[in-house]
């Protein structure tokens, strides 16, 4: 018999909540329709199959399958193959339902069109005493959890995801199904490829669950490190799912370690790291004041700052635990090259794509806006002052799988530079300002594209990005470069640190730039296309901010190799008469 709704319910060793879930499930208020629960037990050993089997004994609506994989997605995708309605919710045993719920998720689906609709989750305590009360409250805080609508609610409208989502059946066909590499966050990441590939979901505050989070501080800490991890681990197999906020945490733990490590030795790294702990510290009694009023504990003054501390620095060292084994290989799951071409579904357009393994980046990225904001400032005053013009100069390159993206650097150039000379950019050219001619030296004009990084538009390490009309001229072979993601820095960049020269030299700088220094950076980048580490990454790194240190002070041939194909460049002698963008 056809049901009009399927509730799959996956669980394991959940014979505290399975009884009470059940029983709010099979009491909704469909008027008329009809409803069929089916329950995937991952091979409990706690007696909750016995319960779910008696209940299913007495009740046809109630269906037990088996999951040998223990695993959610897997018991999720089992019970997708065995149900019969038109539409299907995924609930979840910690939780208990209203009367309404079902009915609700019908509505919201008939007027919102989403493709996934669900509610808000009501954190109860689970168990007495003061430590579920402080898991409890820091759960629905905004401070403690962030801006997710479904646990701090808000307006009914669009989201990112909803817990427990009701869908209809066609989003399956139309999506694929749940990816069983990942052991959690598999509801954030079928959200995420459905809205990709230009699905929606719907939250509606007027449909609520009670749910029952960890019982202490130990067990939510514990939570926080695992989902920490596995939340690097679906970034690298879902790019697309990765938001900059999401590494908020790990941009936290990050930034702690650098303020210490450098506090003891850098006095202005230390009033930025004691003022942002004063902050901190306001911000976490001030939540903590909201919900003592709202829980009616005064208690909660004294446990949830430290526990928000807690929460935050563990959630942020789960990730970079991660990402740290994403880097290095050590996946729970077989490594692919670009494995978000494996996830189930439609293949998404490269604009909606972020690069595989972009954890790392973004950490340093994040940490690193975050410590030289100062100088960033203070680079901005002087070049407002210095000259009129933006402080921040946008050009539109070429990116990952050559997906265009707009590049930010600090404007080195008068205003106007681009109606006033050549396409490219020298050592003598007069358009460069006073201050332009350090930062260009030290490199310090490229410190925006730090943001690139954050948006996921470029990495720390990688091949250059160019304007649209030089990439039109590669050759197929050269196009390689674009399978990987452009970068602030490049093993090119260290060996042509003194490019600028070159072209000054040049009869036609243009021609020269074409002909000769593009095809050298392109093959320079293809001998690394293949041959990517972490460790080449952080060696490609370290030796940048060396030889932007040994260009501070005027050494000469500050880059790694700049010698190496120098001489072979000036012999070539080249000229022509392409014209190419103006590269600042």
């Amino acid at each position: 018999m056809t049901a009009d709704v399927s509730v799959i319910l996956p669980c394991r060793n959940e014979a505290r909540f399975i009884g009470p879930c059940l029983d709010s499930l099979l009491a909704q208020r469909l008027d008329g329709r009809t409803l069929e629960v089916i329950v995937i037990d991952g091979m409990s050993t706690d007696g909750t199959r016995e319960i779910v089997a008696a209940r299913a004994a007495t009740d046809a609506r109630v269906t037990l399958l088996d999951n040998p994989r223990h695993i959610v997605p897997t018991g999720l995708n089992v019970a997708l193959e065995r149900a019969t309605a038109p539409v299907v919710a995924r609930m979840d045993v910690h939780c208990v339902y209203q009367a309404d719920y079902l009915a609700a998720c019908l509505a919201a689906l008939a007027t919102s069109g989403a493709d996934n609709v669900g509610g808000v989750v009501r954190t109860l305590p689970r168990g007495g005493g003061l430590g579920a009360e402080t898991v409890a409250a820091l759960s629905c805080h905004k401070f403690g959890v962030g801006d997710s609508r479904f646990r701090t609610g808000g307006a009914a409208g669009y989201v990112d995801t909803v817990p427990f989502g009701c869908y209809p059946r066609t989003t399956f066909e139309r999506y694929g199904l749940f990816d069983e590499r990942l052991v959690r966050n598999q509801d954030y990441e079928f959200n995420a490829r459905l809205r990709a590939a230009g699905g929606t979901v719907w939250l509606d505050p007027t449909i609520v669950a009670e749910y029952f989070n960890q019982g202490s501080l130990r067990g939510l800490l514990r939570q926080a490190l695992l989902t920490g991890r596995w939340n690097a681990f679906t970034w690298y197999v879902a790019p697309y799912s990765l938001r900059p906020r999401h590494v908020v945490p790990a941009i936290f733990v990050a930034a702690m370690l650098v303020g210490l490590l450098l506090g003891a030795f850098v006095p202005a790294v230390r009033v930025l790291s004691v003022a942002t702990a004063g902050v901190y510290a306001l911000l976490a009694l001030a939540a903590a004041a909201q919900q003592a009023a709202a829980f009616r504990d005064p208690r909660l003054l004294l446990t949830l700052p430290p526990s928000f501390l807690a929460y935050h620095v563990t959630y942020g060292l789960g990730i970079l635990l991660g990402a740290a084994r994403v880097a290095s290989g050590r996946l729970p799951f077989e490594r692919s090259a670009l494995p978000w071409r494996d996830a189930p579904g439609p293949r998404l357009r490269p604009s909606l794509r972020l690069r595989p393994r972009s954890t790392f980046d973004l950490v340093v990225a994040g940490a690193g806006l975050f410590l030289l904001s100062p100088l960033l400032a203070a680079i901005a005053l002087v070049i407002r002052l210095q000259s009129a013009g933006p402080v921040i100069y946008r050009q539109v390159r070429v990116g990952y799988l050559g997906a265009p993206f707009t590049i930010l650097k600090f404007r080195t150039m008068v205003a106007g530079a681009d109606r006033m000379g050549g396409s490219v950019t020298t050592s003598t050219d007069a358009r460069i300002t006073p201050l332009g001619r350090v930062l260009r030296r030290t490199k310090l004009d490229e410190l925006p594209q730090l943001w690139n990084v954050v948006r996921g538009e470029m990495a720390l390490v990688g091949p250059r990005p160019d304007v649209p009309e030089v990439v039109a001229n590669y050759t197929e072979q050269m196009r390689r470069v674009l399978d990987v993601p452009p970068g602030i820095t490049s093993v090119a960049s260290l060996e042509l640190v003194d490019e600028e020269r070159l072209l000054a030299d040049a009869a036609d700088p243009d021609g020269f730039y074409q002909d000769v220094l593009v095809p050298a950076k392109v093959r320079i980048a293809m001998a690394h296309v293949d041959d990517r580490s972490l460790r080449f990454e952080l060696l490609t790194l370290w030796h940048t901010v060396v030889a932007a240190l040994r260009r501070a002070v005027g050494a000469a041939n500050a880059g790694l190799l700049a010698g190496t194909i120098r001489d072979q460049l000036v012999a070539a002698n080249a000229s022509a008469s392409a014209t190419v963008t103006r590269r600042e």
